[in-house]
């Protein structure tokens, strides 16, 4: 458990709850995981890694510097009168994405349930699948802010994806970056358009 990362100062308090009840559930006897590092640890070693726990390749590098297989990585950030939280499950030995969740919940709700439900969502949620038809004929395609699939002649398909709320993006040559909220179904087709630049 790397840990959610405010991205300002005003959700440090809510970062730390929310970490504190990730670390109970995912060491709790019920469990098939268990928590390596305490928190302190895993602090600095992210403090020296000079990463983001996000990006895939960090989250793997210092999960092996834990000595673990998983790590869990997030972000907490405030949009308006929203908290996002977005939450990922790294493999330390292929360095990949195994699943990731975005969440979006008012900024006065209760941290530990939010914690609860996305910890729950992350590991044992259900699996979909995207389509996606843009009118760009190549770019990247991000799922909560990693890039995990590319477009090839205006379509691609990303499949492993936990059901609910993701946040999609797009990056095309020639084109504005486009991010918009998808929910995924058993299988979700999304087309878009996205404006020149």
């Amino acid at each position: 458990m790397l840990g959610v990362i405010p991205k300002d100062a005003t959700l440090t308090k809510a970062a730390s709850t929310i970490n504190a009840v990730i670390r109970t559930q995912a060491g709790a006897k019920s469990s098939e995981y268990t928590v390596k590092g305490s928190a302190k640890d895993i602090d600095a070693a992210i403090l020296a890694a000079e990463c983001s726990t996000l990006q895939p390749s960090c989250a793997a590098k210092l999960g092996a510097a834990l000595g673990t297989d998983l790590a869990i990585a997030g972000e907490l950030e405030r949009r308006g009168s929203r908290l996002e939280l977005v939450l990922a499950l790294v493999d330390v030995h292929t360095k990949q994405r195994m699943r990731s969740i975005h969440q979006t919940n008012a900024a006065n709700a209760d941290m530990k349930k939010i914690a609860r439900a996305a910890y729950t969502r992350l590991i044992g949620g259900d699996l979909g699948e995207l389509a996606i038809e843009a009118n760009a004929q190549q770019g990247e395609v991000l799922i909560d802010g990693q890039v995990v699939a590319g477009l090839f002649e205006g379509h691609t398909r990303i499949d492993g994806l936990v059901k609910g709320s993701h946040m999609l993006a797009i990056r095309a040559k020639g084109y504005r970056p486009l991010e918009v909220d998808v929910t995924i179904e058993a299988e979700t087709r999304q087309m878009l358009l996205l404006d020149p630049e």
